[in-house]
This record gives structure tokens, sequence and C-alpha cells, in this order.
């Protein structure tokens, strides 16, 4: 076996661009560019032998067999990612852009996913083996590969993006989008194993709300084609379109089945709404609808003008919030707790390993009784910040179990412009609790559907004096009791 060497005039090894060199794992950012293969401690094997050859007509490379040293742990993950071994094949192997963009993606769900175990699979193995099983002859059945690679995790939050889905993801999380203003979660039909999409939330005044869509809805189909059986992405990517173009959807509600000719709309997502509503108990109501990067700085404004009014109970609603944006939920629990409460908990396999505490004291009189309202929709963001003050024992919560998405992805994105949503962490509430698949248990259950989600219906009912006394009691201004809650309205 011949050392690696770095080609040079005397050097009678080809050389092969930078990016493919880099896409490869074989370079990192100290080498300069054109380097195929560089003989240095610690970056790569002392024997190996890595001979590319670049074919300008075809745009591959061809490459040796690499035989020995790869698990001496000196390629490193990145490296280790990207050797290619194709076991009883000739000496020289083709690797097309899509296998690249494959070995790209498998490298990225290596370096971070929060299982080292793979779902108790070899991850090696299986990058052999669909590299040998799967065709890779175009973009699609590289995106196919890529997204039975991640199937094999068993984990339907670590997910392949395609560029519309991706850039369509980020225009959400800025909370401009255009569409017909629902988010849609994905729901089981009863007896059944095939999903459809069920609408989370609406956004106020958007074309969905004033059609009468409302959250607990059921969109049956688009445009003719079944939701039945397809992912979020794609139920996102055939709701979503250019602004004035139209769409249709059958949407099966309390009432029964409607079909709807909507116009899609730009939307800006407004995540949080409030109010005082005045009336003799002093009643302040915040709505979170959604955690994207706007929602941190709406709810401090909010709270700050809540505050000022001096308030005898704040009623915070997350009923129906998917989630979104972590740090958006760590930041909103922030400015609800005092200084040096434990917010959450990172973990990884090996357990606890980062801590988010409060910091900058709390907005809010702490003597102000918290209730928050919660359903089987309340997931992830918004179960951080559920837990946060549930654990702390700043509030209690009121409503139903909630969703139980206890994991933390990050984007990853590749470079044909796709992405990856990798679960990195597990969370756990401050007292150590995983709601992973599980939930969090409200401190009172109980039936909210007759308790508007807004804040002008909401506060109609406490002016009017509508509020159930058990929301109430144990409330006086100043007084810091939290409510004894025994049942809402139903």
């Amino acid at each position: 076996m011949h050392p690696c060497v770095v080609p040079g005039p005397a050097s009678p090894i080809p050389r092969c661009t930078y990016a493919h060199a880099q896409a490869l794992g074989w370079v990192r950012s100290r080498f300069q560019k054109h380097v195929a293969c560089a003989r240095k401690p610690g970056i790569l094997p002392d024997h190996c032998q890595i001979i590319p050859k670049r074919d300008e007509s075809s745009g591959q490379i061809l490459l040796s067999s690499v035989h020995r040293a790869l698990q001496r742990g000196m390629l490193g993950i990145a490296g280790l990612a990207s050797v290619i071994l194709l076991s009883g094949a000739s000496p020289a192997h083709a690797v097309n852009k899509n296998q690249l963009l494959y070995l790209e993606a498998w490298k990225a769900v290596d370096r971070a996913y929060v299982d080292k175990t793979f779902n108790g699979q070899n991850w090696y193995k299986i990058r052999e083996s669909l590299l040998q099983s799967e065709s890779f002859g175009d973009r699609e059945q590289a995106y196919a590969a890529i997204r039975k690679l991640l199937g094999t995790l068993g984990d339907p939050f670590t997910r392949h993006l395609g560029p519309d889905q991706y850039e369509a993801l980020k225009r959400a999380s800025s909370g401009q989008l255009s569409g017909i203003g629902v988010e849609v979660g994905l729901r089981s039909d009863p007896g059944s194993a095939t999903s459809r999409a069920e609408v989370l939330s609406v956004v106020p005044g958007g074309p969905a709300d004033r059609a009468g869509v409302a959250a607990g809805d059921t969109i049956m189909s688009i445009d003719g084609r079944e939701t039945g059986g397809l992912s979020l992405y794609s139920i996102g990517a055939l709701l979503q379109g250019e602004t004035g173009s139209g769409v249709e959807a059958e949407v099966q509600t309390s009432r029964g089945r409607r079909v709807l000719s909507l116009q899609r709309e730009r939307l800006v997502v407004t995540p949080v709404q409030y109010q005082a509503c005045g009336g003799e108990r002093g009643v302040a109501y915040l709505r979170i609808a959604a955690f994207n990067q706007q929602t941190g700085k709406q709810s401090g404004e909010a709270l700050t003008k809540l505050a000022a009014g001096s308030p005898s109970l704040l009623v915070m609603d997350l009923r129906n919030n998917g989630g979104g944006v972590f740090a958006q939920g760590v930041a909103v629990a922030q400015q609800l707790l005092a200084e040096g409460t434990e917010v959450v908990l990172i973990a990884d396999s090996e357990g606890v390993r980062e801590r988010y505490e409060a910091e900058g004291g709390a907005m809010l009189d702490e003597k102000v009784p918290l209730i928050v309202l919660v359903n089987s929709r309340t997931a992830s963001a918004a179960e951080v910040l559920a837990g946060a003050v549930q654990d702390s024992g700043r509030g209690r919560l009121a409503g139903a179990r909630t969703f139980g998405k206890g994991v933390v992805q990050t984007l990853t994105p590749l470079s044909d412009g796709s992405a990856l949503a990798v679960t990195v962490a597990r969370y756990q509430t401050p007292a150590g609790r995983d709601i992973n698949r599980v939930g969090i248990a409200p401190d009172v259950e109980a039936d909210l559907d007759g308790v508007p989600d807004n804040a002008a219906g909401f506060c109609a009912l406490a002016r009017a004096g509508k509020l159930p006394g058990a929301l109430l009691d144990g409330t006086s201004r100043g007084g810091g009791a939290t409510p004894a809650l025994a049942q809402l309205p139903r």
C-alpha cells in the first residue's frame, strides 16, 4: 500500500476538485484547493491508498478501495462518513454527484444524531447497503435513498426536506408565508393506520378563517389529492403557493363535509395576542399561537404592557400551539420565571448535558397567579414552556394532556439546496421528566372547547362575568394564590 501523497509536479496522481474532495471528507479547511489526499498525522491514516482520478467527460471521480485503518479513529467522523467501501467490487468505482449528496446526508446524521446506536443498528452497514441496492441516476432517486436511510432510524422528526420544502419552512419560521392560513398536523383515522391533515390553528383573518375553518377540522383533500398518507411537508407544499392563486380544499368539520374554494394570500403570522380584559377581577389574557422568530420579542412587549395594568390573574393560552423555534419557547419561559429558575434540561444518549435557566428576572410580578391552558395539540416548544411553569410552581396547567414531542431538531442545509431536520437532543422538564410520546398531564383536566382561543373572545367572557368561578377561585388582586381549579366550562 502506498501512503497518501500530495499531488505535485512530480506526482503521477491526478488531482480532483476541492469540492469533491471536501464532500468525501478527504480534506479539511486548512488544506489548499485541489488536494486529493494528504499524509498528515491525525487526519488520514498512514496506511491507505486513495488515488482519485477526475473524469471530465462524465463528471465522476474514480476511487480505489480503502483497505485498512478505517476503525483506528484517525479519520474522524467526517472522514469515516465519506469513505466508500463496496465489498466484492472492482478496484475502481464511479461515484456520481447524487451518491455524493447521499453521503453528505449520511455524514450529517452520523455527526449530530442524538441516538449514537442509530436505532440499534450498524449505521455504516446501512450506508453501504443502500449505496449498493439503490439507484442514483438522478436527484429524485438520491432523495428516495436519503429518505430510506432516515427511515431506518424510526424517528418521524428526522426527515429530508426538498429545496421548496426547506424554503417554505424558513419562511414559516420567520412569520411570513403565502397560503390559506392554517397550521396542520397529522391525525390517524380511527381503526386505520392512514393519517390525514388536522387543522391545529387558523391565522386570524386569513382565507381559511374567513371561510369558517377551525382548529380540529380535517382537510381531506387539496385540489383533488387526498391527504391520507401524505407527509406534513407534502401537505404544506399543496396548501402554499403564489399569492393570488386558487386552491380547493375539502374539509371535514363537526357540521359535515365542505368543499372550499380559497385564494392564497401573503400572510404575516402574528404569534402573540394579548388583552387586559378589565372587569372587577382584573384578568389578563396572553395567547401564544406559535413560536417563530418574533414570538419572544412580542411576548416581552405584551407582558410589559399587561404588567402595567396590575392584573390579578394572567391566563396564558397555549392550546393548538404546535411549537416552532425551540429557543423562543425558552425565551418566553425566561420572561415569566425568577432568575436562576431552571427552564429545561437538554439530554442525549449519555444523559443531561445542558441546562437552561431564567435570566434577568420575571417581567410580571410573581405574586400574580398564572394559569396555562393546554390541549392535545400543545407540542414541542410550547411543552417546554408549559413544563417549566408547572415544575417551577409558578403556575398551573389546565386542559388536556399535551402532545408529547420532547425532542429537538436542527436544520442542516445540503449542498443542492435541500436540507435535513435531524433530532440532536431530547429535552426534559426541570424535574427531569422525559415527556416524549407521553406529554404533560395538566394539573386540572378540563374540556376547554367552550373557551375561545383568542383575546377578543376570551375577554368578552371575562367582561360579561361568564368566566367560570373555578377559574378564579382563590385569586385576589395581589393575593398571589394560584387558582384552585376544579373545572372549566364545557
